[in-house]
């Protein structure tokens, strides 16, 4: 018993110190300060190099779009520049194309001149779109095949046609019916105007007749009265039929239309052109006139003014043998003839360009010489536009000043038509360069020196 008592006692102390140790170090825990977190110190100059690094690097960026600005302003520079260039050469070549295309369209006019005389269709040649370029999509391989192959297809139906027919008029133009109607094929073969084979016949006087065979294989035949009719263009077999038949039944009416035109040339070849009132007319309105034209459907004779401008048409109709001047039928007796045509040449406006542009200047000065406004213009200076006085040269209308000074003439050239200003005794010029003139011109200071020297 006091063992135990003896065991509890010392289990009693120990428990006692072991808690006592326990919230003493508990206690002490608590009191202890707390360590505070190490944080990395960033020094000064630390700082200062990544600014200076940040702006360098901004620096740079605005130096590099500035080079890169400058360099697109310098490239479109240069773009506009070739630009410019390219329009200088276009307005070039637009100039010229011009002047090329006036002279072909004269040209033109002249090969249909050549194309009546044989007897075959005018064609209408217009180059006004000369130089135009359309300039297509690429398009792709397959759309270029098939627009390959229909091409083809129609050149190898057209190439088969040609020579198909070109074989049958060959063979036509060995047939007796010519000779029976006393024609026979001019020059012994076919020739080629342009792209078109021509088979002209002919009677011991003039053509006659004409077939044409195209590129595309289609035939046209016209006669000294006009186009033939042909049930079927692509047919040579076809078309020798319908010329058969024409020979056959209306041949004797081509004949007869040849006699009233030749009948025509006569009656104004004795009694019209020989006649004294009729010569006198053409010496009054400076007219020529040229020599018969066969053309298409007609004959004409051309009326010319000194420009060699075409004002008017005397012309036979092969159709039916009458003759017309203008608008107007000749009648067939001699002094009927002559007055008719007499009265309508003098009804014409004869004059040239030149003539013409002389009178709208005349007109244009005697109406600004008749404006209130610029007569009143003049009073307020003192000045007077005295009245035209009119030379084989020029049309002068002088300028006076308050003491009836001549200050400038302006006046009309005859010879261009175009408005000058002469100071009288020194010198005259254009009336655009004498405004310019005027407007540049200054007062020239001169020294006393010099001044003396030119009055020594």
């Amino acid at each position: 018993m006091r063992a135990w008592g003896f065991y509890t006692g010392k289990l009693t102390i120990a428990r006692a110190f072991f808690v006592g140790e326990w919230t003493a170090f508990v206690y002490s825990s608590r009191a202890m300060p707390k360590k505070k977190k190490k944080t990395k110190k960033v020094d000064k100059f630390t700082r200062f190099t990544r600014r200076q690094w940040l702006v360098g690097a901004a620096v740079a960026l605005l130096a590099a779009l500035l080079v890169t600005q400058m360099y697109s302003v310098y490239k479109l520079r240069h773009q506009l520049a070739f630009i410019d260039s390219l329009e200088k050469n276009n307005s070039q070549v637009i100039e010229e194309l011009g002047l090329a295309s006036e002279y072909l369209t004269e040209f033109g006019g002249d090969l249909n001149q050549i194309r009546q005389f044989l007897l075959l269709p005018t064609s209408d040649y217009n180059f006004s779109n000369l130089g135009d370029v359309d300039f297509e999509e690429d398009e792709d391989v397959t759309a270029l095949v098939f627009k390959f192959v229909d091409t083809l297809a129609e050149y190898t139906v057209n190439e088969e046609r040609y020579q198909g027919n070109l074989e049958v008029l060959e063979v036509f133009m060995e047939d007796p019916i010519w000779s029976e109607n006393g024609l026979y094929l001019e020059g012994g073969s076919s020739v080629y105007v342009g792209d078109e084979l021509l088979f002209a016949m002919r009677n011991d006087n003039q053509t006659i007749l004409t077939m044409v065979l195209s590129n595309n294989g289609r035939i046209s035949a016209n006669t000294y009265i006009g186009e033939i009719e042909l049930t079927d263009p692509e047919s040579a077999v076809t078309s020798q039929v319908d010329i058969t038949l024409f020979l056959g039944e209306k041949l004797p009416a081509v004949y007869n239309s040849i006699a009233a035109v030749d009948a025509q040339k006569d009656y104004l070849n004795d009694f019209i052109f020989p006649d004294e009132k009729f010569q006198q007319v053409l010496v009054d309105t400076g007219l020529s006139m040229s020599d018969a034209v066969d053309a298409s459907g007609e004959v004409i004779y051309q009326f010319s003014n000194a420009d060699l401008t075409p004002i008017a048409q005397l012309k036979i109709l092969k159709s039916d043998g009458t003759l017309w001047i203008g608008e107007k039928i000749v009648p067939e007796e001699e002094t009927g003839g002559v007055q008719v045509i007499s009265g309508e040449l003098l009804s014409l406006d004869t004059r040239t360009r030149l003539e013409v542009l002389v009178d709208e200047r005349v007109a244009e000065m005697e109406a600004l010489m008749e404006d209130k406004v610029f007569k009143k213009s003049l009073n307020k200076l003192g000045w007077e536009m005295g009245e035209a006085v009119e030379d084989e040269e020029r049309i002068s209308y002088p300028i006076y000043d308050g003491d009836g000074g001549t200050l400038r003439l302006i006046y009309i050239d005859k010879s261009t038509g175009e408005v000058k200003v002469e100071w009288p005794g020194v010198s005259a010029e254009p009336i655009a360069m004498a405004i310019e003139s005027l407007s540049s011109k200054k007062k020239v200071w001169k020294s006393p020196t010099s001044y003396l020297s030119e009055v020594a």
